[in-house]
């Protein structure tokens, strides 16, 4: 579990003190621009890891956050496959309630 991100923003965040601070606030209008869906999208999963998402991956992160009812800090569970610093998505639900305990 994690945030979803597009690569650009997720590139210009990764170094910053408190990324997971960023990822919560990330508009989902940024995910949505035409830049950042070619890009593609990321999770920066709660263990603080940068994890990249496969064709696949994008194409759910994508259509999660178009109907996302949410305005920012798209919260996720994926289900798939890591391969490297990729996961191979097979599904992606968004997470209205984050658990308790959760980098936030």
């Amino acid at each position: 579990m994690g945030y979803v991100m597009d690569r650009h923003c997720a590139a210009a965040c990764r170094s910053a003190p408190n990324p997971s601070s960023f990822a919560m606030q990330h508009l989902k209008t940024c995910s949505l621009n035409p830049e950042a869906v070619k890009q593609g999208y990321v999770l920066y999963a709660n263990d603080g890891r940068w994890l990249n998402l496969d064709q696949t991956g994008n194409e759910l992160a994508h259509e999660a956050i178009e109907h996302s009812i949410s305005n920012a800090g798209m919260y996720v569970s994926i289900l798939g496959e890591l391969q490297g610093d990729t996961i191979a998505v097979k599904r992606l639900i968004q997470i209205m309630d984050v658990p308790a305990g959760t980098t936030r």
